[in-house]
């Protein structure tokens, strides 16, 4: 898997990403991130998304063998979570639930795959009212 800089992310990518590591280092300091995750969101118009993204993130962080996949919240780099992440909320954008099964399955335990779906949907669809779209398989990041 490639190595992704963030700045090649769009803005929905990267929006999102700063909010995966919000939750991450709240959830690592033992801190709420719903402060945190509503100024990151408030300036873009899509603020209600924030318990949505609190429920994706509680959802995947269930599984606490996952830690270790996401490394710095300060790297200039994606992490391998982060990255499919992004890859499962293209492919629920794309509504390739077959592929965003595939990058999601690591992540999470079968019994939350659909509450993720529905929870990415929410966002999607919010993200997209403001003009925030995921195209990150239009910059040949997936394999």
């Amino acid at each position: 898997m490639k190595n992704i800089e963030l700045r090649k992310l769009n803005y929905a990518e990267n929006l999102l990403i700063r909010c995966v590591r919000i939750w991450v280092r709240s959830f690592n300091s033992n801190i709420d991130p719903i402060p945190s995750l509503y100024v990151a969101l408030e300036g873009n118009g899509v603020n209600f998304c924030v318990d949505a993204i609190d429920d994706f993130m509680g959802s995947i962080f269930i599984n606490q063998k996952l830690n270790n996949e996401f490394g710095s919240t300060y790297s200039e780099y994606l992490s391998k979570a982060e990255t499919k992440i992004l890859k499962f909320i293209f492919y629920v954008q794309e509504n390739d639930l077959f592929m965003s099964k595939k990058y999601i399955n690591s992540l999470v335990c079968e019994i939350y795959y659909e509450k993720l779906i529905k929870t990415s949907l929410f966002i999607i669809k919010n993200f997209s009212q403001v003009g925030l779209y995921f195209d990150i398989k239009k910059k040949n990041y997936i394999h």
